[in-house]
C-alpha cells in the first residue's frame, strides 16, 4: 500500500465536509484558511469513536500526567 492509498479517504472527506459545501470561494486565501481550520477539527477536536467518543486533545492531556509520572519513576 503506497502512501497515497492512505490519504485519499481523508481528502475525500475533505472535500465532501468542507470544500464542496462552501462554494462558491473568493479567493485561494479563503480555502487556505478553511482546509487549515479543518485539519486542526479533524486532527485534534473532533471526537474519535476508537479511544471512547473523546478529542485526541482531551486523550493526551489525560494520558500526558500519566507519562511524567512513569518517567520520573524511572530516574
Amino acid at each position: 500500500m503506497n502512501a497515497n492509498a492512505l490519504a485519499e479517504p481523508t481528502i475525500d472527506l475533505s472535500k465532501t465536509e468542507l470544500i464542496k459545501p462552501g462554494r462558491p470561494w473568493k479567493t485561494l486565501s479563503q480555502v487556505d484558511l478553511a482546509a487549515t481550520e479543518w485539519v486542526d477539527w479533524y486532527c485534534r477536536r473532533r471526537f474519535h469513536g476508537e479511544i471512547g467518543h473523546i478529542s485526541a486533545r482531551r486523550i493526551r492531556s489525560q494520558l500526558q500526567p500519566q507519562k511524567s509520572n512513569a518517567q520520573s519513576r524511572q530516574l
